[in-house]
């Protein structure tokens, strides 16, 4: 399945370099009508790979903004990790959203603990 999901990042600093967005039993993807948006102040340049997004940047660039991109998986909910991002002093590094069968779901995405997308529904 495919699903859009969207991470906000809400100023945290880079502990060391790259920034590492990771999904467990998914992968990211680019496909030509759907769109990958990464409108994010602090790095210097980004790969996207079916293993994860990596962000170039210095240690302690400061994330602010938002990447949207597509998730394919099959089978259980998947899972994002966030690597490599601390808590800034605007609190929490970041939020992800998804899509479920009652509404978007938000949570806090941490560093260092992967988080389920629980409920996620895709297409």
């Amino acid at each position: 399945m495919d699903a859009p999901i969207m991470i906000d990042f809400a100023g945290g600093t880079a502990a060391t370099s790259p920034v590492r967005v990771v999904p467990t039993d998914a992968s990211f993807v680019l496909q030509a009508n759907a769109q990958t948006v990464a409108a994010i102040a602090g790095f210097t340049s980004i790969a996207v790979l079916p293993d994860g997004i990596s962000f170039a940047t210095a240690v302690g660039g400061v994330f602010e903004g938002t990447l949207t991109m597509v998730l394919q998986w099959s089978g259980a909910d998947p899972q994002i990790a966030l690597d490599n991002l601390v808590p800034g002093a605007h609190g929490g590094p970041a939020t992800i959203s998804w899509p479920t069968a009652t509404g978007e779901e938000t949570q806090i995405l941490s560093p260092g603990t992967p988080l389920t997308l629980t409920g996620i529904v895709g297409s």
